[in-house]
């Protein structure tokens, strides 16, 4: 998740890691300077989670967003130009799991 000041530009992230085995929960956050919107901020926030679950070696992943936008983005594997390189990474990154499923919280209603 991601909020974004549009006076300063600056974007507080949020991200949540549930591991069932062991069973834990991880809550994350960073703090970026900046950012241009609230999409990009919920990129960022997308790309931080990836580089978290990377680095617990986890294999298999879900990565869930309140963002529809993004997740429809990151599926279609489009990259707009307004934030390229941050998809390119959440690409590139998204290779180093077993399974990986990008879902916004609207489709987890839908399953």
């Amino acid at each position: 998740d991601a909020a974004l000041s549009k006076e300063s530009g600056t974007a507080g992230l949020r991200w949540i890691i549930y591991q069932h085995l062991p069973d834990s929960i991880v809550r994350e956050t960073k703090c970026v300077l900046s950012v241009l919107s609230p999409l990009m901020a919920e990129a960022l926030a997308m790309c931080e989670a990836i580089m978290s679950a990377k680095l617990r070696l986890l294999s298999k992943v879900w990565f869930r967003s309140n963002s529809q936008e993004l997740v429809q983005d990151i599926n279609s594997k489009s990259n707009p130009v307004e934030f390229y390189e941050v998809l390119t990474d959440i690409e590139f990154l998204s290779m180093f799991f077993k399974f990986t499923i990008f879902l916004s919280f609207l489709e987890l209603r839908t399953l």
